[in-house]
């Protein structure tokens, strides 16, 4: 009986966290913020053709829902109006999970030194062999002929994060 009086109000406060955890997601979507949620399994040469078509330089988000550092500058970013209307407005914005587990279909998969069989795999080789890095947060304009414009990795400076995004 001591047990259940103790399990019962720990039970009671994570479906209050839950519910929490819902509405902040569902905040999240609405107001124009949902750029960051995940695309699943896109092709690079379709992302420039994309950026080609629409004459807009392409920005890639590498990040990872774990990594601590990205929710960070997500949350700075959200809250930045100005920064949101351009990532809408002048890119093709495409955030990419590392950490995503999406199974690639069976002709997608790269068996070499490392097999990849996930989304994120994939993904994690693209940053590595295309821009010589693993940092997360990294992001990384491209203009449509595939060639890297400017990059950023993770900072706290906030004056950093707007020259990034505001100045062109």
């Amino acid at each position: 009986m001591r047990y259940l009086k103790k399990v019962i109000p720990c039970f009671t406060m994570l479906l209050i966290i839950g519910c929490f955890t819902k509405t902040q997601h569902k905040n999240r979507l609405s107001n124009d913020r949902n750029i960051f949620e995940p695309v699943g399994n896109v092709y690079f040469d379709d992302l420039l053709a994309q950026a080609a078509e629409e004459k807009k330089p392409l920005l890639l988000f590498f990040t990872a829902y774990s990594a601590r550092s990205t929710s960070r500058m997500e949350d700075y970013i959200r809250q930045n109006k100005a920064i949101i209307k351009r990532l809408k407005s002048d890119f093709i914005f495409v955030p990419l999970h590392l950490d995503n587990k999406e199974k690639l279909s069976k002709n997608e998969l790269v068996t070499n030194e490392i097999t990849q069989r996930t989304v994120g795999q994939k993904y994690y080789k693209w940053q590595v062999e295309k821009f010589k890095t693993n940092a997360q947060p990294y992001f990384v304009i491209i203009d449509a002929k595939g060639n890297k414009v400017k990059d950023m990795i993770y900072t706290k400076d906030f004056s950093k994060i707007n020259d990034f995004f505001l100045k062109k």
